[in-house]
């Protein structure tokens, strides 16, 4: 009986041992680089996207720091490749690049973002007040914005508001 949970605790070491130091399991890489703008001043707070080299399907996000820094840690051996974006400025993509068990730690130095050169044709500004206002002490009633009162006089707009009760 001794002999056979000798042999399980040994079966059990071999095990552990396995899954601990397997060369499949040390297959995990970093990828980190620094997120700039043409003029090399760091943008925070960009979104990095790691996307897959093939199919560009995404595998992880993250978003740069304050400096302008992004790390993704855990990568699988494969081929990658980093898109970058940040509001008012252009997409930017990197290369591929590998992690792999030769590789396993990538920098990518630099991903320039250049300021979105975008010219508005028309900006048009309207407002249109409520057709009814509360006010502290009163309720306005603003006639122009009213389709019912078109044509009407001020006796028959003041019939059709709410709250007002009229006294022929």
């Amino acid at each position: 009986m001794r002999n056979i949970n000798r042999i399980k605790g040994a079966g059990f070491l071999f095990l552990l041992f396995l899954f601990f130091f397997n060369p499949a399991s040390a297959q995990i890489g970093t990828v980190q680089g620094l997120i700039i703008d043409t003029g090399g001043r760091p943008l925070a707070y960009a979104n990095v996207l790691l996307l897959k080299s093939p199919d560009s399907s995404l595998i992880k996000g993250t978003v740069s720091d304050s400096l302008g820094k992004f790390v993704f840690v855990y990568v699988s051996d494969g081929k990658y490749f980093i898109g970058a974006s940040l509001a008012g400025f252009d997409q930017a993509f990197t290369g591929t690049f590998i992690i792999s068990p030769e590789n396993p730690a990538v920098n990518e130095g630099f991903l320039h973002l250049s300021l979105a050169n975008r010219q508005l044709k028309e900006i048009t500004v309207s407002a249109r007040k409520p057709l009814f206002e509360q006010k502290a002490d009163r309720t306005v009633i603003n006639v122009k914005n009213s389709i019912t009162s078109a044509g009407g006089s001020a006796l028959e707009v003041l019939e059709k508001s709410p709250g007002v009760s009229v006294n022929r």
